[in-house]
This record gives structure tokens, sequence and C-alpha cells, in this order.
């Protein structure tokens, strides 16, 4: 039997990086708040870090295509979710 991990706190704020793999050189936009935050530059991140889990948005005010992530992920292309985030649902 395995172990059963705890669930990721809700992430309050997260980064957006144009590119894969988090790149200190390149361009992002962070996203905070509570509840469904439209992005400044929507379908441009190919990178997210976040301290807990949220769900990504494929269009603004939280509808459409939708992908929950806990965590940083370092290329969204993974989880079939690159260059469309629009909006982003924290809590």
């Amino acid at each position: 039997m395995r172990a059963r991990q705890a669930p990721s706190p809700p992430a309050t704020s997260a980064n957006l990086f144009d590119d894969p793999g988090f790149p200190g050189d390149g361009v992002a936009q962070g996203v905070a708040g509570k509840g469904c935050q439209n992005v400044m530059r929507p379908r441009v991140a190919s990178s997210v870090s976040a301290s807990g889990s949220l769900k990504l948005w494929s269009k603004a005010n939280c509808k459409g295509e939708s992908k929950k992530i806990a965590g940083d992920v370092a290329g969204l292309r993974t989880i079939g979710f690159d260059n469309k985030t629009t909006s982003v649902e924290f809590g």
C-alpha cells in the first residue's frame, strides 16, 4: 500500500513565463488575488511557478478548457497547455 500525499495548499499568486524552464532573463508576468484573475498578456505562458495548487483556463473569466496544477510546471507543453493561459483561478 502506498502512502497518500497531502494535497497542495491553494496558491495565492503565480508567475507565468513566456518560455519553458523559468528563464531568469526571460519575460514573465505575475498574477495574484482571490478567485478568478485574468492575465495581462494572455496566451503566451510556457511555464508557471506557483507555491500551491491553482487552475489555468484557456479563456477569460475562468472559462473554456482548464488544467489544475500543483506547484511549478517547467513546460506547459507537457500538459497540453502551452500558450493557452488566459485566466487563473486561485483558492
